[in-house]
This record gives C-alpha cells, structure tokens and sequence, in this order.
C-alpha cells in the first residue's frame, strides 16, 4: 500500500471512528431536548448538543481528505485532533456529570441515556489517546488491520482528485434498519419510532435481506460499513432480485467522501445520509423516499391493472374470457376504473347478443327442420308409386272387408 493510499485510508478509519461516538452524542441529546424542551434542564442539553455539534465539526474540517492540508503527516493530524477535540469533549462529560448527580426523580426517565451520552464521550476521550499511542513506522507493518472498504474508499479518493486535476409529512411507513452499532441503531430506531413509522431493526446486512424476503418494507436503512456483507454488496444483491428492486435504499454511514457516496447511487440507493443526523434533514430525506415509494407503488400498480384489461381484450377474442378477472379493476375509481366498467357492461351486451343470437338461429334450425320434413312428406305422397301404393291398400281393405262380412240368406 502506498504511503499517500496508506494516510487516506487512516483518516477514513479515524473520521469513522470518531463520528461513531459523536453521532450517539448528537442523537440523545436532541431526543431529550425534545422532551425537555422549554424546562431548566434544557439549557444543559442544549449546551451539550451544541459541544457535540462542535465535535463533528471538527472532525469533518480536520480530517477532511480533499483539504489543503493534505501533505501533513498522520501524527499532525492526530496531535490536531487531541488538541481541538478534548475542550468539546470535556464540555460534553461534564454537563452530563452535573446532571446526573442531581437526585431529581423527574430526571430518573431520562438517567439511561444521559449515561449513554457519558459512554460516547468518555469513548471519544479513550480514542484520542489511542491515538497519541500511535506509531507511524509500527503501523506500517503491525498497526490496526484496515478494513478492505476504508482501503477501497481511499483508493476512491485518489481516483477522484487525479480525475479532477485532470478535468481542471408524511404517514408513517415500515422501515427496516441495518446498522452494527448498537447506539446507533437505538438512536434512528428511536428517532423514526418518534416520526410515527413502524420500525425493525438488524444488525448484519444478511439479517437484512432475510427480512426482506420474509416480510415487506416501504424503505431501508442500509449502513455502509458492516461485518459479514457491506452496504455495497447488500445494495447489489437488492437490485438484481426483481421483487426487490424497487425498494428504496437510504445509505447510513460516517463515511463522508463523494466517491463512497457516488458509488451508492450507481448501484441503485435512492439517498444517502451521513451520520450523525441533522433531524430535520433525516425527516426531510424520509418523507421524500417514502412519497416516491408510494407514488412509484400507484404507478407499478396501475401498470399491472392495465395488463389485465389488456389481457381481458386478449381473452375475449380468443373466446376465452372470464367477466369475474376485472372484477378488482372495476372498484377502482379513477379512469382505468371506468374502463373496466364499460368493458364489463360492453361484454355483458355482447354475451346477451349472442345468447339472443343462438336461440334465433335454433329457432330458424327448428323451423327449416320442420319445413323440409312437410316439403319431403309432400313430395312422397305426390308420387305415382306413392298414388298406386295408397290405391292398392284400398282395394286391399275393401277386399277384407268383403270376405269378412256374413253371406245373404235370402239371396
């Protein structure tokens, strides 16, 4: 690995990593801000989300790969991480501290995730010292094993600034959410529960599309780095299963460089997000993917109502028609609705006809039936054979009758 792909890859794994803990800072902070909203406590929540704000702020500006400062080495980074990270940090810890150790029944709700925004923070203050521990020349050959997507996405990187030196309210849906880390997952389970959607959580992206396959979803948060199958491999399995393919992906990811993002897309996410989440935007963002999905799910709909007018056509000329088939397309209420309707009436019409239509003809049958048997009858007796028959069998009768009557005595 080059020592320019090496530096990259470092603070792709280092802006993660940070923004993990941040992200959990940012997420219960906001969600006890609004329950808190216009009471004394708030003014410490609000100090603390603020702290957070200026946290991710400088992780971003600091880290940030595509900034001027890119020929530093990867201990100038860190020493300005420790520096500008430790003030925010402390303020966050220690607002938590005060508010934990007031002994306020009304704050004993709200005591679990106060302790959780002290683990993020005091998470953060263990990774800046894990990397002062750091060793450049050991890192090389022995540090922490990047992982092959922070690798993949530095390489990304690289690819894109030569190419540019080169170029000089909505109602609440089903939503399934994959993302590894536990707080995090807790924190957009509970943020989207709060929205009004109804929610279900995994943490793998096999458990993901297991889901998928059992159950349906209007929308999925996809993270893009986890253990087992990455976000990138999860969105491609998506995309070439056709049941699937329509569902909307939303990326999740402390991942922030344009190249992760760009590739997203192409294989088929509707959005992406970087954590952690500005709230309106996320509810922003959702409202959007979800008017599409409904919008998209009328459309699919509507195309797959049109295919059994069209295949009713189909079965009426092959005289194979079934009236009950349009039966569902004929409650809609817009024009295809109509459509159905008058096809229905019109075929009706048309089998009436042609019952009508039969009975006449047997009539017609029965009546010529009846007039060729009198117009034969007729021909037959007509004959001289039939004559001399008919002439014989008198003579005949007359003949028994004769010999039949007593003889006359008085002759």
């Amino acid at each position: 690995m080059s020592e320019s792909l090496e530096s990259l890859a470092r603070l792709a794994h280092w802006r993660h990593e940070l923004r993990t803990p941040i992200n959990a800072i940012l997420g219960y902070s906001q969600l006890l801000l609004e329950d808190w909203a216009g009471t004394a406590i708030a003014t410490d929540l609000e100090r603390i989300e603020s702290a957070g704000q200026e946290l991710l702020r400088l992780v971003n500006e600091i880290l940030d790969p595509h900034s001027s400062d890119r020929g530093l080495s990867l201990d100038t980074y860190q020493a300005r991480l420790r520096y500008a990270l430790r003030t925010p940090v402390n303020t966050v810890c220690g607002y938590v501290e005060l508010l934990l150790e007031e002994d306020s029944p009304e704050l004993a709700e709200s005591r679990v995730d106060l302790e959780r925004i002290s683990a993020a923070g005091e998470r953060l203050l263990e990774q800046l010292e894990a990397m002062a521990a750091w060793d450049q020349p050991a890192s090389q050959a022995s540090a922490v094993a990047l992982s092959e997507m922070e690798v993949e996405v530095a390489e990304s990187v690289l690819r894109y600034r030569q190419a540019a030196v080169s170029a000089s309210a909505v109602t609440g849906g089903r939503l399934l959410v994959a993302e590894d880390n536990e707080i995090n997952r807790d924190v957009l389970e509970r943020r989207l529960r709060r929205l009004g959607h109804d929610v279900v959580c995994v943490a793998s992206g096999q458990e993901a599309l297991n889901q998928l396959a059992q159950q349906p979803f209007d929308l999925l948060f996809l993270d893009l780095m986890m253990p087992g199958l990455t976000g990138f491999e999860v969105l491609q399995q998506l995309k070439a299963d056709p049941t699937l393919a329509e569902l909307p992906v939303l990326m999740i990811s402390a991942l922030d460089d344009l190249e992760s993002v760009i590739r997203c897309l192409r294989l088929g996410a509707t959005d992406y997000l970087t954590k952690p989440f500005e709230p309106t935007l996320l509810q922003t963002r959702l409202e959007t993917c979800l008017q599409h999905k409904r919008l998209r799910d009328r459309e699919l709909d509507y195309l797959r109502n049109v295919a059994i007018v069209t295949d009713a056509a189909v079965a009426v000329e092959a005289g194979d028609y079934d009236r009950d088939r349009l039966q569902t397309v004929a409650e809609r209420s817009d024009a295809l609705g109509q459509l159905a309707r008058m096809f229905r009436q019109m075929t009706r019409s048309v089998e009436q006809r042609e019952t009508q239509l039969k009975q006449t003809i047997r009539r017609l049958e029965l009546q010529i039936d009846t007039a060729t048997v009198k117009s034969q009858v007729k021909e037959i007796t007509e004959s001289d054979y039939f004559r001399d028959l008919e002439s014989r069998a008198r003579q005949i009768r007359r003949d028994r009758s004769y010999r039949s009557s007593p003889p006359d005595r008085h002759a």
